[in-house]
């Protein structure tokens, strides 16, 4: 646990969601009422002229000048902060104001809740690990997963798997995902991988679309460094951490390993993963319907 004695929040929001401006409103008056300095990320200062009392700062200059960031949104939220947020040894706090909120610790109708608590020093920080990509001159780290993906047009691509030296398998696929126990209920999960445990010290590996009945998902030790070898001639497709597209790759040596780095999460309430698997996958489940 830390303890900062004049605790100092930096606030992000997703300001492409419809309630955002007002669950920004009662996130910072919430903070600012139990006592906690608040500053905010300059979109917001511009978005709304209820926030121009608010020092603003662009994203960098936030994480740097704050104890914690708060990110009000869902999952891809918090995955555009919690990166930068890492390297620099600054825990994220996660405000769902999306629809299934994987990552976020609070709910809109816990603010003086967690407010309180983070006033008080009642809360721990949560680690999570991250992924390393080294590819030509591409050099990222994600939370969630690294996928190699083929072009949408493009003819499904060969390519060999291995951890530490040792070929795990060759697949003729759409691509292949590394996730992280994080990141196994996002992209992973869609293409039927297993679910793992925060507590697992693992990575999933999940081929997409394989053309084989017998390829699977596989479960690593999460120190096994990954090296996917492409066999297709000019292929046509792309590196994506975390959603976003990689540039200056080199699809002839694909490196993925554990980062050194760790990801920091507030967490206040007691910790009950399955209690959250269980919510927010039928939240999900009843929102797509």
């Amino acid at each position: 646990m830390y303890n900062y004695n004049n605790m100092r929040i930096g606030f992000v929001a997703n300001l492409k969601k419809d309630n955002a401006i007002n669950a920004s409103k009662l996130a910072l008056e919430s903070f600012i009422r139990h006592g906690i300095s608040a500053s905010i990320e300059d979109t917001l200062f511009f978005a709304d002229k209820m926030f121009k009392n608010y020092e603003n700062y662009n994203l960098d200059e936030l994480i740097e000048k704050n104890d914690i960031i708060a990110v009000a949104g869902g999952d891809g939220t918090i995955l555009r902060a919690v990166k930068s947020c890492a390297l620099k040894n600054k825990p994220v706090l996660g405000i769902n104001i999306g629809k299934v909120g994987f990552l976020t610790e609070a709910e809109i109708d816990e603010l003086d809740y967690t407010s309180k608590a983070l006033k008080n020093n009642q809360y721990t920080i949560e680690y999570r690990s991250m992924l390393g990509l080294l590819s030509g001159q591409s050099n990222v780290i994600a939370l969630n997963e690294i996928v190699l993906l083929k072009e949408a047009t493009a003819r499904i691509i060969n390519f060999d798997v291995y951890s530490n030296g040792n070929l795990i398998d060759s697949y003729n696929a759409d691509g292949f995902i590394v996730s992280t126990p994080t990141g196994s209920t996002a992209y992973s999960l869609s293409a039927g991988g297993p679910i793992l445990s925060p507590a697992i010290k693992g990575l999933v590996l999940t081929p997409i679309c394989s053309h084989s009945l017998r390829t699977r998902s596989i479960v690593i030790g999460e120190d096994e460094t990954i090296e996917i070898k492409v066999n297709t001639v000019n292929p046509k497709a792309v590196l994506i951490a975390d959603g976003v597209p990689v540039s200056k790759f080199d699809l002839s040596k694909i490196i993925i390993a554990k980062h050194k780095i760790r990801a920091g999460f507030i967490k206040i309430k007691p910790s009950d993963f399955y209690k959250k698997l269980h919510t927010k996958l039928n939240n999900w489940s009843t929102n797509k319907e």
